[in-house]
């Protein structure tokens, strides 16, 4: 009975062995480096989607120089541009109807025909017509979106603003 075991142990030791060889551990590394450039490909792919999806600055036309004449008072555009046109007869500006501190977001800024300024309702902070602080709890002046001006046509950015001056 002990034959067939013997057997058994020589064919077992005729059968080659498996040896780790060099060549699999370069494959290995070099499907390494396929992922990592498929990934790093996926990566570049992925943000220039995204560049291309996300809004960036968006321009509008409000008008011509000739239809914002200095004034006293704040040129109130439609409601879905969310800003005031004021030309103080030295500086053309957009100025937010956004409240510039996070207090109260819901709130929004308007022109006080009869007092001659800007109010916050909601808080009480009123602002000049160049949107410098006047008085209330806001920490600054208000806010502005960039503007830019090309063969007398005004554009205003209606995705960005730049905030106004801190006063504490």
């Amino acid at each position: 009975m002990s034959e067939p075991t013997y057997i058994v142990r020589e064919v077992i030791d005729i059968l080659p062995t498996r040896q780790k060889s060099q060549p699999k551990g370069r494959r290995g590394s070099l499907f390494l480096v396929f992922l990592l450039s498929i990934l790093g490909l996926g990566l570049v792919l992925g943000w220039a989607i995204l560049q291309f999806a996300l809004p960036g600055p968006r321009f509008i036309l409000v008008g011509t120089l000739a239809d914002f004449p200095p004034n006293a008072e704040p040129y109130a555009l439609n409601a879905d541009r969310r800003f005031f046109l004021v030309n103080t007869g030295g500086e053309l500006l957009a100025l937010s109807n956004k409240p510039p501190h996070e207090i109260v977001r819901h709130c929004s800024i308007r022109w006080d025909l009869t007092e001659g300024y800007f109010i916050e309702p909601c808080a009480g902070s009123k602002f000049s017509l160049d949107g410098s602080y006047l008085s209330g709890p806001s920490p600054r002046a208000m806010d502005q979106h960039p503007m830019r001006i090309e063969a007398d046509q005004v554009w205003v950015d209606s995705t960005r603003m730049i905030e106004g001056e801190r006063v504490r």
